[in-house]
């Protein structure tokens, strides 16, 4: 568990400051890794905090890489919502409503990548606190969609070796070394070597890039031309 620390019970008061267990678990499979001050242990809801036994007053933190398997962090609500924001792009927001509905609120959750909200049928939260965590289990639920969603990305090239050379360059080659082909995964998205445009042929793509050397072939602007009906975005 790293450095020996004190374990000091947390009391009810604290616990509220802490995101629940049920959505602490949902960040950890998320892969959620932050410094926090405090942990579940085992499969229970029973918090653990952690300060430096070498000087009491300075707050000590714990990452999930510092725990046992089965202990899990447990984040603050702003930090859950600061990791969504930062690293994922995500803003959530509990909104009042206003007017006679003054004291009701509703969620606002926006793509910061895409500068776009999420459109949600609208929400009755009969409290600031019920509202955000209506928010996060919305966070958790996109997320999860995203990482269980295969991406499809054409990689306009020059040729099949340009490709390779591309796939050196963006440091792919480290995890699908022996993957020599046209075709390869990494995390849940495939790029696809687009050479010729019947290369596009059986494909809904999601997004279409260029290689550096991708204008030295001379079918560059047919290739781009039979990507535009393939997008997925071109059908909708």
């Amino acid at each position: 568990m790293g450095k020996q620390r004190n374990i000091c019970k947390s009391n009810n008061e604290m616990n509220t400051e802490f995101i629940p267990y049920k959505f602490a678990i949902k960040l950890k499979e998320l892969g959620f890794d932050e410094p926090c001050i405090a942990y579940y242990t085992y499969t229970t809801e029973r918090l653990s905090g952690v300060h430096n036994t070498e000087n009491n007053v300075n707050i000590d933190t714990v990452r999930q890489t510092d725990l046992y398997e089965n202990y899990t962090l447990a984040p603050l609500w702003q930090q859950a919502f600061r990791w969504f924001r930062d690293k994922h792009k995500l803003l959530a927001l509990p909104m009042n409503i206003g007017g006679d509905w003054k004291h009701i609120y509703d969620v606002f959750i926006y793509n910061l990548d895409k500068d776009k909200e999420y459109e949600y049928p609208q929400m009755i939260c009969e409290s600031y606190e019920v509202a955000e965590y209506e928010c996060l289990k919305l966070l958790i639920e996109i997320l999860e969609e995203r990482k269980n969603k295969k991406r499809y990305v054409g990689v306009v090239s020059k040729n099949i070796r340009d490709f390779l050379d591309w796939k050196i360059e963006k440091g792919f080659d480290k995890i699908n070394p022996y993957n020599m082909s046209r075709k390869f995964e990494v995390d849940n998205t495939f790029y696809i070597c687009l050479s010729q445009p019947d290369h596009v042929r059986g494909y809904r793509l999601d997004e279409v890039i260029s290689t550096s050397n991708a204008k030295m072939n001379k079918r560059y602007y047919d290739i781009i031309d039979s990507c535009e009906p393939a997008l997925k975005n071109q059908n909708k």
